[in-house]
């Protein structure tokens, strides 16, 4: 009785780890489909460089700030100076809590010109705090430039 025990615990975790394994291999398709193979390429090399890696979690930041603002657009005194990562604020006046989490993927600044690629999960609630909206395990890449010593977000690709 134990040893059939066994073979089907054996069996269940088997199972569950080819599970594991295809799904990665679907999210790769996924995203390699959506960025192509040479930006997929880039998302895999490690940064080691700490001034870039600075530079990218000052942007990570800034945009988790944005994630978790609530409020209305009449709020914010100058939404062009965040450039692309406007499109990161959430304006509902039912959302009570914003809770945002952003891990740095990689970077890469070259002169005034570089990219960052973020994993994000975003979730709003309401004064109950019941989910209104949410966004899980987001990846995201953003072109950034320097102009006059401040690096900003110009454009933000991801799957919706």
């Amino acid at each position: 009785m134990k040893k059939t025990v066994y073979v089907m615990v054996l069996f269940v975790l088997l199972l569950s780890l080819i599970a594991c394994g295809k799904k990665n291999k679907t999210d790769d398709v996924t995203l390699i489909k959506h960025f192509g193979q040479e930006k997929y390429d880039e998302m895999k090399t490690e940064c080691y460089d700490q001034e870039q890696i600075n530079v990218a979690n000052g942007i990570v930041s800034q945009a988790k700030e944005i994630m978790q603002f609530i409020g209305t657009e009449n709020d914010i005194n100058n939404q062009d100076s965040v450039g692309a990562l406007v499109r990161y604020y959430y304006f509902n006046l039912e959302v009570k809590k914003a809770v945002a989490d952003i891990k740095l993927i990689t970077t890469n600044q070259n002169g005034n010109t570089g990219y960052i690629w973020v994993e994000y999960s975003t979730k709003y609630y309401d004064l109950n705090e019941t989910l209104i909206y949410g966004a899980e395990k987001v990846i995201s890449r953003w072109d950034i430039e320097k102009e006059n010593d401040v690096w900003k977000v110009v454009n933000i690709d991801e799957i919706s």
